[in-house]
Parts: structure tokens; C-alpha cells; sequence
């Protein structure tokens, strides 16, 4: 279900308010998963997409297209998880 706020079709129903709403729900998510020790899952990646869709500027400055930016899937190593959590606490501010 959370892979469904990765298409831009589905995105484009929603204005900034309600994506960062969308945003603080996955992070919830994923910090209770990680409590549960099983991980975040794909949470993070879709919290990034929202941003990225959102034009929310350190997510879409980390994936310029010199980052090459796989518009299919984000493939992200732990520390760029680490990054896009914290950008997802300042998003939801």
C-alpha cells in the first residue's frame, strides 16, 4: 500500500499539508518497526519520494540528476536512510 505514494499520478491528489501528514505517519511506522527490531522496511524510501514529489529542497538537492536518481525505485545505502529520516523530522516541522 505505502508503494502506491510513490507514483506521481497518486501524489499529485495531494497538496503539502497533507503529504507531510503522510510523512509523519511513515516515520511513526518506521520508528515502531525499528523498536520491534524488523527494520524500516520501504517506509523510508517512500517518505522520500513524498518529499522529492514535494519539491522539498535538501531531498531534491540530494538526488539531482547528477545523483542519477532512479525514478522507479530509490536504492539507498544506511547512511542515506539515516539522511532522509532526519530530513523527514524537519518535513514534517
Amino acid at each position: 500500500l505505502q508503494a502506491l505514494f510513490t507514483r506521481e499520478e497518486i501524489l499529485g491528489r495531494y497538496d503539502h499539508a497533507a503529504k507531510q501528514e503522510i510523512v509523519a505517519l511513515l516515520l511513526l511506522h518506521a520508528e515502531q518497526l525499528d523498536d520491534l527490531g524488523l527494520g524500516r522496511l520501504g517506509e523510508v524510501e517512500v517518505m522520500t519520494w513524498i518529499m522529492y514529489d514535494d519539491g522539498y529542497e535538501p531531498v531534491v538537492q540530494h538526488f539531482s540528476p547528477a545523483n542519477n536518481l532512479n525514478k522507479e525505485w530509490l536504492l539507498m545505502d544506511t547512511s542515506m536512510r539515516e539522511d532522509m529520516i532526519a530530513f523527514a523530522k524537519n518535513y514534517i516541522q
